[in-house]
């Protein structure tokens, strides 16, 4: 029994200890603003406070409570932009660290610089730069939550294998990997219609309930993107669906007088070439990004058949063709990616896919050879999954 209490109050002890150490008491001055207004640097700085506590390394006292305690004592953090300054707040405020900075705009980029700075001794213990083109609130939603992270120094895959960390000071937002390596697997859901299938049911109505004009088709692609910025990203790529299985249909029917039967196969391969761009939506660098994209290019069909006709009276006619047809494609897309290292990710796309007619008529070798005309044309869309593996350079 002794030994199980004791068991106990050490678990305790180390779950104490653990907080305590994991959780670090701090305080975040609104940022000094150049170029930006006061009301906007002040929500950069609330979405700060919230990152840092984000991160599960700090307590972060709440910015009503901060203010509170400095008007009872008379003192203001507005214009507090010295260590000195920051010191006497972080007194007040009875924290160990005291985070401040600035944030400021010349022309189209944004500066950000942020620094830690030790109550008791006055050190600066921590710092992070930004310098960024684009919008304030990709600030708000990338570039503080990547500062967070770093100020609470959340090491990477990488990192944790040994490789020298880069010091947060020297780090750019241009340090993304520019190059990426893409392997798609999944399966399309075209739905494609041709005058075939409307050609046979026109003979018999009571066809028309064995026709499904769904084809279920699997796909493998591979595509190269190259990041032109941390949100823009160039694509060219390369994908195949085949049918999963031979499309075959049979259809008995009576041509002068004797009973002929018609056994039909056909395979489809689409084949697309593309280029297209994708935009960032929500992403954290090297952590997860969440896009979408647009592609157009060229997708050639070929088209395998096999006509079998037998008749009664034991003659049988065999033709197999083959055709190939290129047309214009276009497809809108939404997906993720999460990183599983700096140089490794997992990731997933969904696509509305689209093309131009396929017209193969001119490439009929015998169409006498069938009891109604085809023209074999061939419209082709649908809705394009796949999961995919990344690599990163």
């Amino acid at each position: 029994m002794l030994k199980k209490l004791c068991a106990i109050v050490l678990v305790i002890i180390v779950s104490i200890a653990q907080a305590q150490e994991a959780k670090m008491n701090i305080a975040v001055i609104d940022l000094d603003p150049t170029g930006i207004s006061n009301n906007e640097a002040q929500f950069l700085s609330d979405r700060l406070r919230t990152e840092l506590f984000e991160t599960g390394k700090f307590q972060v006292v709440e910015r009503e409570k901060m203010n509170t305690i400095l008007k009872e004592q008379g003192f203001q953090q507005s214009g507090c932009t010295t260590v000195q300054c920051a010191i006497e707040i972080g007194q007040l405020l009875n924290v160990t660290v005291m985070v401040a900075g600035s944030i400021g705009k010349i022309e189209e980029i944004y500066s950000l610089s942020i620094r830690m700075i030790d109550v008791e001794t006055g050190a600066i213990v921590r710092t992070a730069t930004r310098d960024y083109e684009g919008k304030l609130s990709e600030i708000l939603t990338d570039v503080i939550p990547e500062i967070s992270q770093e100020l609470a120094e959340v090491k990477s895959d990488d990192t944790a294998a040994g490789e020298e960390e880069i010091p947060v000071s020297e780090k750019r937002e241009e340090d993304f990997n520019h190059w990426g390596i893409l392997l798609k697997l999944g399966f399309s859901f075209l739905n494609y219609t041709n005058d075939v299938n409307d050609a046979i049911k026109d003979l018999d109505p009571a066809t028309q309930a064995l026709f499904d004009e769904i084809s279920n088709h699997s796909n493998i692609g591979l595509e190269v993107r190259y990041a032109l910025s941390q949100r823009w990203k160039l694509k060219l790529g390369l994908v195949s669906e085949n049918l999963l299985s031979t499309w075959k249909f049979s259809y008995n029917v009576f041509i002068l007088s004797q009973q002929a039967r018609f056994d039909f196969e056909r395979d489809y391969q689409f084949i697309t070439s593309y280029l297209g761009v994708n935009y960032s939506l929500w992403q954290r660098l090297n952590v997860y990004d969440i896009y979408i994209g647009v592609d157009i290019g060229s997708t050639l069909l070929n088209v395998n058949t096999k006509t079998a006709t037998d008749i009664i009276n034991g003659s049988s006619v065999d033709n197999d063709e083959s055709f190939e047809e290129n047309t214009f494609s276009w497809k809108f897309s939404l997906g993720g990616i999460y990183y599983l290292s700096s140089r490794f990710s997992l990731g997933f796309e969904m696509g509305l896919k689209g093309a131009g007619k396929f017209d193969l008529t001119s490439q009929l070798t015998d169409a006498n050879d069938e009891p109604f005309d085809i023209s074999r044309e061939l419209d082709s869309g649908g809705l394009q999954l796949a999961i995919f593996i990344g690599y990163h350079f």
